[in-house]
């Protein structure tokens, strides 16, 4: 049952650098599905509507259900756990799937399987794993190559060319071009503190193209690192390309994996919230992988009266949202290149649908 779509990437060039960039997105508005369904059967809908971070769009749905009818309630530990295995589950295909098959790597498929397994039983089971410490030895040895603490504490990010961590790999065989550093961020703060920022009708057009005090907004583990120092001085000599981005994701997961050895999560602090912003209407938030996710729910006699999902990809392939601007203007070498440096972004910005890139004269 589940809705996907696909998002076209076009980038036009003048032979000499690239003068436009379109975001074409058949992703359907499928939570209009929703709408006159009863609170219970839309709870029940979602996970199958939304099969990519399902956990989190359930979650999202009950907390914007329940503060839609007034009852707030904090977020089990259950339910931390929940989000935090899904959310690692994301790192780790990026990191030992995509980014060693786009680069010509070897794919990590065995440890790639093996953990994504343990990590979905731990969290639809809501019991801590008890092979945490095996799997933060696994993230540090294998793809950090270095321990979390150390790289929690990193001032700056350049690993030596014969380095030979997943990670140091995928950073070497990434294109040096920086990437335009334009663009809002969308803020690390409450479900409250959004709904505030994005009052007003959350229509199709909004849902399509989001913005954040009247711009676009890009979310995700750049949005949550950018203040770091070690991704701050990435963000000084690359810009917005892909290797702050990269550098922001091995910096999420191993505070991940820091908290599944720990048994106890706080990786995103707090990663669900949800707010009453009108009678019978909720807002609620889950920090994803990918960025944050919003579910805003209007209910009229327990029966979903509207129905909005604002999800990261929104924000981050907005025409004229991060890949768009990180891309603008770049400048054109070779088809081969161009191809390689969209590619690296979109991977990097990682969309929550299947995407191609098209790339023409203009």
């Amino acid at each position: 049952m589940s809705i996907a779509g696909e998002l076209t990437l076009k980038l036009l060039h003048d032979n000499s650098h690239v003068v436009g960039v379109r975001v074409v997105s058949t992703r359907p508005r499928a939570s209009r599905l929703l709408v006159g369904k009863s609170a219970s059967v839309a709870l029940h809908l979602l996970p199958l509507l939304f099969t990519v971070c399902g956990g989190a769009q359930r979650l999202a749905g009950e907390a914007a259900v329940a503060a839609a009818r007034g009852q707030m309630q904090p977020a089990t530990q259950a339910e931390d756990l929940l989000v935090l295995c899904e959310a690692t589950q994301e790192h780790l295909w990026r990191l030992l799937l995509d980014w060693p098959e786009l680069l010509g790597q070897v794919p990590l498929q065995a440890e790639f399987s093996a953990w994504f397994r343990r990590l979905g039983l731990s969290g639809k089971s809501g019991c801590w794993p008890d092979w945490g410490e095996s799997f933060a030895d696994f993230v540090a040895g294998e793809l950090l190559g270095m321990p979390m603490a150390t790289m929690a504490q990193l001032t700056s990010y350049a690993p030596d060319d014969a380095g030979n961590s997943l990670a140091q790999r995928i950073w070497n065989a990434l294109p040096d071009a920086p990437g335009e550093d334009r663009g809002a961020w969308l803020p690390q703060t409450s479900a409250e503190a959004l709904a505030l920022d994005l009052n007003g009708n959350w229509d199709e057009a909004f849902e399509r193209s989001p913005e954040w005090r009247g711009a676009p907004a890009e979310t995700g583990a750049l949005a949550r690192w950018r203040t770091h120092p070690a991704v701050s001085g990435a963000l000084l000599v690359y810009g917005r390309s892909a290797r702050p981005r990269l550098l922001a994701r091995l910096l999420d997961l191993a505070l991940c994996a820091g908290q599944l050895a720990a048994g106890a999560s706080d990786a995103f602090a707090p990663p669900i919230d949800a707010c009453n912003i009108a009678p019978g209407v909720g807002v609620a938030r889950v920090e994803t992988a990918r960025g944050t996710l919003l579910h805003r729910v209007r209910l009229e006699d327990e029966r979903v009266a509207e129905y909005a999902l604002l999800a990261p990809t929104e924000w981050n392939f907005h025409s004229c949202g991060a890949f768009a601007s990180s891309l603008l203007g770049a400048p054109y070498m070779d088809l081969a290149s161009l191809r390689h440096r969209a590619a690296t972004l979109a991977l990097a910005l990682d969309p929550c649908v299947p995407y191609s890139l098209e790339i023409e004269h203009a």
